[in-house]
């Protein structure tokens, strides 16, 4: 995956707290590579900026200690808990499958930072909020609508470059073929960290002569995954593609308007995904 890295400064203006590591020393050792001699002066720091519900989904970047840029987390939504207690989970497609996964719990100012799989022993940081921004609510006039603490921190974060969730690697959603001995290929796919529907695409693949059609509704429902698409072809002509929830009572098959569908073997998906150039999602093993 190319590395590709934005301005932090684009965020300007939007509500923000800035956590970091409460124990400088510590940190240093547990997740740098402190001499021995440098031990008791070593002094290292995590920085997380929490972005309020505002503008993506993507709400988290974390800096970690000895580098200069912050890194995009997915997820990082933090959910409701006991009074201000609350908690996220995410991550980071540049770890490893051990490592990749965090967790966040925090408390009021204090929060804690676990990095890797739960049942893999995660690494742990505590941290504590050092700065924030709140612009306020503009309809709490004549109160003041914007609450700085510690803004030159604020500043100093957001004027800095964060590594971005990878773009262009794409994930296959669906792929299916009719049962003709040469048959008609369906292959749907979405970028590999925003599956949002909109960002799904649709080919049609016959003779390997590729054709995209527009996508015009994206359903999935709340069965286990019973999803329909409504496309739109070269010629203007509307079809339908349906695809049955997964769950084990699955009775129904994939069909193309009323046309049925089978399965394609690994291989052929492998040959698809090279025709049509797609970048996808490494997979990783428990051994990687």
């Amino acid at each position: 995956m190319e590395k590709q890295f934005g301005d932090l400064s684009q965020f300007k203006g939007r509500d923000v707290e800035l956590f970091r590591s409460s124990d400088l020393k510590n940190t240093a050792i547990y997740f740098t590579d402190v001499e021995d001699e440098n031990r008791e002066t070593a002094q290292e720091y995590f920085e997380l900026l929490r972005f309020g519900l505002e503008g993506g989904d993507h709400q988290v970047y974390i800096r970690f200690p000895k580098t200069d840029y912050f890194v995009e987390m997915i997820g990082g939504g933090f959910g409701s808990g006991r009074r201000d207690m609350k908690q996220a989970d995410g991550k980071n497609v540049w770890y490893d499958v051990h490592k990749s996964q965090f967790t966040v719990y925090s408390h009021g100012d204090n929060l804690i930072l676990l990095i890797g799989r739960m049942d893999w022993t995660p690494e742990f940081n505590f941290m504590k909020k050092a700065a924030s921004y709140d612009k306020g609510n503009p309809f709490n006039h004549p109160y003041p609508n914007e609450t700085f603490v510690n803004f030159e921190q604020i500043e100093k974060a957001l004027s800095m470059t964060f590594l971005k969730i990878p773009e262009d690697v794409r994930k296959i959603q669906y792929c299916f073929k009719t049962k003709d001995e040469n048959p008609k290929y369906f292959l749907v796919d979405s970028p590999a960290y925003n599956s949002q529907y909109k960002n799904h695409r649709f080919f049609v693949i016959e003779n390997e002569v590729v054709k995209e059609f527009e996508v015009k509704n994206f359903t999935r429902y709340r069965d286990g995954g019973t999803t329909i698409i409504t496309v739109i072809d070269e010629n203007g002509i509307e079809h339908k593609f349906f695809s049955p929830t997964s769950l084990p009572t699955k009775t129904l098959c994939e069909k193309w308007d009323e046309e049925e569908l089978i399965e394609v073997t690994e291989e052929e998906k492998q040959k698809l995904a090279t025709l049509l150039e797609l970048e996808l999602e490494p997979v990783l093993s428990e051994e990687d």
